[in-house]
């Protein structure tokens, strides 16, 4: 959020505090503000609005509350990339590289053996994996870095040949085109 946005900022905690009635000093809103700011004010305007309407708890909610409330909580996150990393096992395959928009899975991926080991998973043991996964996301989403990419058995197995000119294109995998990895399949 902008300097031009504080005041908007300010009000809108103040009309959330006077809801749940609670006092707020300038202090208390500089630190919401601050906690907040990488956020877009239509962002935190939505949030409130959303925790007015829902909201049961007595107290006020707290920065992260109002945070999660337009980011999805840990296990949201969690549950949004397995679906991602499903899709694309399914339609895309041990055989190309995947470039996912989310590098998270890209760790929780070689946590777990890595991308070809991960496609040529029994269907049994699916049900584990997702488990798994989801319990890896929020430690690994801790990580300040992470690989570029997953590397596909044809991309491998050219490198290992020594034909480093016949590298395809990790393939991009992201909420945004999943439909349209699934129609080159088809």
């Amino acid at each position: 959020m902008d300097q031009c946005n504080e005041r908007e900022f300010a009000d809108l905690i103040k009309a959330l505090a006077e809801i749940w009635e609670t006092p707020m000093s300038p202090v208390k809103s500089e630190l919401y503000f601050k906690a907040l700011e990488d956020l877009t004010i239509e962002q935190v305007k939505r949030a409130v609005y959303q925790i007015i309407k829902s909201r049961t708890f007595a107290s006020m909610p707290k920065p992260g509350e109002i945070r999660e409330a337009i980011e999805g909580t840990k296990q949201d996150k969690a549950t949004e990339a397995w679906l991602l990393l499903d899709y694309a096992v399914r339609y895309i395959g041990h055989w190309s590289s995947v470039q996912f928009e989310d590098s998270v899975i890209h760790s929780v991926v070689e946590a777990m053996g890595g991308w070809e080991y991960l496609c040529t998973a029994e269907n049994g043991e699916w049900k584990w994996k997702r488990k798994e996964f989801e319990n890896l996301y929020p430690i690994m989403a801790k990580r300040t870095s992470h690989s570029e990419f997953l590397l596909g058995e044809t991309a491998r197995m050219n490198m290992v040949s020594g034909y480093e000119n016949c590298i395809p294109k990790p393939v991009i995998v992201a909420a945004g085109n999943i439909e349209k990895i699934m129609m080159l399949e088809d």
